[in-house]
């Protein structure tokens, strides 16, 4: 089950210090960078996304689109496998295109667009539907709330059409 999870969905919440939401300068892009590793490193995960709005400020109404890349690397026990040991290496991206509607602290949008996901495991696990390369399309809603000076909440929530995800 946690395997598909990593595969579906890149984050349902974070919360991410960034440049651009503490600066008073005004920004066309806002480009967020992330990783996680486990204490002995045997799972790591990588992220990397860029929003740009056309109207040249990222903190104001307009059209926004988005790419967004992740990378990871994780294993889990199997009984029933050869060695015991499952190792799953996920990559995913996508471009998504939509609009954002700011208030005050608060700010929401909606993207959709499209979604690629590529999972291998090593051994195969016949069981997994996810495993694979897969193209769909992918629907995202996202807000900040941007009331501190050092401190910016960001929650996503996402869907894809990959495998009824």
């Amino acid at each position: 089950m946690l395997k598909n999870i990593f595969a579906s969905t890149t984050f349902v919440m974070a919360l991410l210090v960034s440049p651009a939401a503490m600066a008073d300068d005004i920004y066309a892009s806002d480009l967020v960078v992330g990783a996680d590793l486990t204490e002995d490193f045997d799972t790591k995960f990588g992220y990397v996304a860029l929003t740009h709005s056309f109207n040249g400020d990222i903190r104001a109404d307009g059209f926004v689109v988005k790419t967004a890349a992740t990378y990871g690397h994780y294993s889990y026990d199997d009984g029933s496998m050869p060695g015991g040991v499952v190792d799953g290496y996920v990559s995913q991206g996508n471009l998504l295109g939509g609009y954002k509607v700011v208030e005050g602290d608060f700010a929401i949008w909606g993207l959709v667009g499209l979604d690629y996901n590529d999972l291998r495991l090593t051994p195969d696990e016949a069981t997994s539907v996810f495993e694979g390369s897969n193209f769909g399309i992918k629907a995202v809603v996202e807000g900040e709330l941007n009331s501190a000076d050092t401190l910016y909440l960001h929650a996503i929530g996402e869907v894809s059409s990959i495998k009824d995800s």
